[in-house]
């Protein structure tokens, strides 16, 4: 992704840090990598598969799948067909292409080797498939009529998912939803970590385009009756390029949620949002989200309008530790609607906008706006402690952390904070009532500010 004109020149220097560093190599060479798998050249045969031919049984039984005797194994509609599969088996997945697998019994999935791909072809994990393993498989999605989602569970719990490759490709101008992992309805206690998940989705069109989805409706269901449940979200990587709408992990209803130690990047010409939060309206029966923790992730976003970590009628709700990176028309950092026993701590922020006004139709409740940390709507018993937040609005007049009027029970106290083109330093870069004190100053005494040129990003 380009760097933007504009990023203050310790953003910038952060930035380029990354990028030579690890983090920035381990995306290359995952596009390296989809590359040679594409063209068969990587192999990596399991060794616990001592096969010559592909879907034949050897001593130990495996059962080694692909194009060629698919339909030994599942039926038209991707349901298990063949009596040798049984509970807890190990199904090793060779090159597929077009078709669908439904586990209704609990199973681990992994690669025959690591030159496998699955093309176009979905997982969709029931409740009756609880208890399964999907693990080193390598999706390539690409336009087609196959729009499923390459990992689907539907209300099902117990479920790894972990070191899975996710790679699509959607450029055409038809209207829909991109997602590459998606939890639906009463799903529990399920591990999603060290997975590897890389999206672009240029169009015309308006697509809304997930890495990550958990949400109290199943697919295409509005409504539901159940929470998911003490899901984790760790260790994953995500890149998502978008023409319109990106968010990289997205959780709508959810209890008890853990999200840490992920690496997003996300690059989307109107909206972008890191992690977001949020209560589902239309899920009558389910409870708004809480018991949320979300620390050590680290978000570099750009993007038109841009929310980071946007947390929407939830409560207690733990925002601790995370890097984030914003540059944009406008940014918030973190910011909260109607929210309550929020504590915002230790984490590390730089947003740098150009204008505001350059933000067209945006429907978000939080509006568009600027700043590092910002709550409103009624929200309260809110903490934010010994953060670090510089933030750059190219006009000015802008402040580090904002809560409006009708925020009350708002303690601020210990950050190191800079705006308004580093005029606002401590206490004078908050806008908000509360108990504000012991807040410093940001030192920027090695930032160039007037470095910063960009107008319009898009």
């Amino acid at each position: 992704m380009k760097p933007a004109a504009g990023l203050s020149s310790y953003s910038q220097s952060y930035r380029t840090e990354r990028q030579g560093g690890s983090q920035y190599y381990s995306r290359y060479l995952l596009l390296i990598l989809m590359v040679f798998i594409s063209l068969g050249i990587v192999s990596a045969e399991n060794p616990e598969n001592s096969l010559n031919d592909v879907g034949q049984l050897s001593s130990n039984e495996s059962i080694v799948i692909d194009d060629s005797n698919f339909n030994s194994y599942f039926d038209d509609e991707g349901y298990i067909a063949n009596s040798n599969i049984e509970e807890n088996s190990i199904l090793y997945l060779a090159d597929i292409h077009n078709k669908s697998i439904v586990l209704d019994i609990p199973l681990t999935l992994t690669s025959y080797n690591a030159s496998c791909v699955l093309y176009n072809t979905s997982i969709t994990v029931l409740a009756d498939g609880s208890g399964s393993h999907i693990k080193n498989l390598n999706f390539n999605f690409s336009l087609g009529e196959n729009r499923s989602t390459p990992i689907y569970l539907d209300e099902s719990c117990d479920n790894v998912l972990e070191n899975n490759v996710i790679s699509m490709d959607y450029n055409d101008n038809s209207y829909y939803n991109v997602c590459a992992l998606y939890l639906g309805g009463g799903c529990e206690n399920n591990l999603i970590s060290f997975n590897r998940i890389v999206i672009s989705s240029k169009s015309s069109s308006k697509h809304y385009v997930y890495g990550i989805q958990v949400s109290a409706s199943p697919m295409g269901v509005f409504t539901s009756s159940y929470n998911p449940v003490n899901n984790t979200i760790q260790s994953n990587m995500i890149d998502i390029e978008s023409s319109h709408y990106a968010s990289a992990i997205y959780m709508a209803s959810t209890i008890e949620t853990g999200v840490f130690d992920n690496d997003i990047v996300i690059d989307s010409s109107a909206f972008a949002y890191g992690i977001v939060c949020e209560y589902n309206p239309l899920s009558h029966v389910t409870l708004p989200s809480h018991d949320i923790r979300i620390a050590n992730n680290t978000i570099t976003a750009t993007s038109s309008m841009i929310y980071i970590i946007e947390i929407y009628d939830c409560y207690d709700v733990r925002i601790m530790s995370n890097e984030i990176n914003g540059r944009g028309n406008a940014t918030y950092g973190i910011c909260g609607y109607r929210s309550h026993d929020n504590i915002v701590s230790d984490n590390v922020l730089y947003v740098n906008s150009s204008d505001i006004s350059l933000v067209r139709d945006n429907f978000d409740a939080m509006g568009s706006g600027h700043g590092g940390i910002f709550y409103k709507m009624n929200s309260y018993n809110i903490n934010i402690t010994d953060n670090r937040i510089l933030s750059y609005y190219k006009i000015g007049g802008d402040y580090s952390i904002i809560c409006d009027d009708s925020c009350h029970d708002v303690l601020i106290c210990g950050n190191a904070l800079t705006s308004n083109n580093n005029t606002y330093h401590g206490n004078d870069s908050i806008l908000a009532i509360g108990d504000i004190y012991n807040n410093t100053y940001f030192s920027i005494d090695f930032v160039n500010i007037t470095d910063y040129t960009i107008v319009t990003l898009y």
